[in-house]
C-alpha cells in the first residue's frame, strides 16, 4: 500500500475547514491536517511537511499571504504546492499570492467542496 499523502487545510472558517477535511479524508491514501489560524498553519506545515497546502488568504492571526511568504523562505517550503482559498475575488490579494509561486486559487463562493477536492486531488496526483 502506498504511503498516505498529507494535505493541510488551513482556514479560520470552521464549517468550510471541516467539510473540506472530511471530503479529502474520505479518499484513499489521504491524510488531512487542519489549522484554524495562519500562525498554526505555518508551524504545522513546517513540522509535518504535507504534500499539498490549502491556505485561506484572510485568516487571523497570521494572514495566508504572510504565511505563504514565510513558507517560501524555508528550503522545503519553497517547493510545496499551495492553493490559496478566498471568499471574494479580490484580484489584488490574488495577484500578491501569485508572485509566491502558487498552484492556483479557489474562490470558495464559486465552487463546491467536491469541485475543490477534485482539483486538489488532480494536482496531488500530477505532482
Amino acid at each position: 500500500m502506498a504511503d498516505k499523502k498529507k494535505i493541510l487545510v488551513a482556514d479560520d472558517d470552521e464549517a468550510f475547514r471541516l467539510l473540506m477535511s472530511n471530503e479529502l479524508s474520505s479518499k484513499e491514501n489521504i491524510s488531512v491536517l487542519q489549522a484554524k489560524s495562519g500562525d498554526e498553519a505555518l508551524a504545522l506545515t513546517l513540522k509535518e511537511h504535507p504534500n499539498l497546502v490549502l491556505l485561506d488568504i484572510m485568516m487571523e492571526p497570521g494572514r495566508g499571504t504572510d504565511v505563504l511568504k514565510k513558507l517560501r523562505t524555508d528550503a522545503w517550503g519553497k517547493t510545496v504546492p499551495v492553493f490559496m482559498l478566498t471568499q471574494l475575488s479580490d484580484m489584488e490579494k490574488i495577484a500578491e499570492t501569485a508572485e509566491q509561486n502558487i498552484k492556483g486559487y479557489f474562490i470558495k463562493s464559486e465552487l463546491s467542496i467536491e469541485q475543490i477536492c477534485d482539483r486538489v486531488l488532480k494536482a496531488l496526483n500530477d505532482a
